[in-house]
């Protein structure tokens, strides 16, 4: 076994009353199916996206206008924290089911037929994402193809997709079921100190925080 994979066996788990209270607040979700700076590229089209895309409408939500006649202030705030972490973890799964479209279009190269340069910036003219979003859409979308477990918990609501992304970055070092058991107990903040670490730099996602560190500098270390 090697030394990512014991480091991240070795990470304490946290057990308390919050992190069962928070399973419940997954109940009901269906379960698995049975900041980036700009870079430069090709230009993207000048056009707008497809009329199609204007077209489409959301679907109205769990928790629906209908409860405004209900003051804000007369809702019960453990009905309203609890209303708010199930719809986060829809919002996981919903988003487990856009990447999986993004995977499949990628590997089609349905973004060729517009002239642009990778499947990363259609995402971005299309969908209105950030060029440095977009491409970690693309990476974790095509990660998730090949790692069975992260995927189905993903789409369970089970893990939000700040952990996803964390975890995808050093899947390919430390054994899926590893990540998995620490993705269920840990928060994103730690996952992705901990993957920042680890992560080859080419994995690393750049930010507008950045900087060059100085020759000679200490390496980063993680703590838990």
């Amino acid at each position: 076994m090697d030394e990512l994979t014991l480091m991240w066996q070795s990470a304490p788990m946290r057990r308390d009353d919050v992190s069962g209270r928070a399973e419940s607040w997954f109940e009901g979700v269906p379960d698995a199916r049975s900041s980036d700076p700009e870079t430069k590229g090709d230009p993207l089209p000048t056009s707008a996206p497809p009329s199609g895309y204007r077209n489409l409408r959301l679907v109205p939500s769990a928790v629906s206008s209908a409860d405004s006649s209900e003051s804000d202030d007369c809702v019960p705030l453990e009905r309203l924290e609890a209303q708010i972490c199930s719809l986060a973890a829809h919002l996981a799964a919903s988003t487990r089911d856009w990447l999986r479209l993004i995977a499949d279009f990628d590997r089609r190269k349905g973004w060729a037929q517009w002239g642009v340069k990778s499947c990363s910036h259609w995402l971005s003219w299309a969908c209105s994402v950030a060029p440095g979003a977009a491409r970690e859409y693309v990476r974790v979308a095509l990660a998730l193809v090949t790692l069975p477990l992260l995927d189905g918990a993903f789409a369970a609501g089970r893990l939000s997709y700040s952990k996803i992304r964390a975890l995808t970055r050093v899947a390919d070092r430390i054994d899926e079921q590893t990540l998995l058991e620490q993705g269920l107990v840990h928060t994103a903040s730690q996952l992705e100190r901990t993957s920042g670490v680890t992560a080859r730099p080419r994995d690393r996602a750049l930010t507008s925080s950045d900087v060059v560190a100085p020759a000679g500098s200490s390496m980063t270390t993680a703590c838990w």
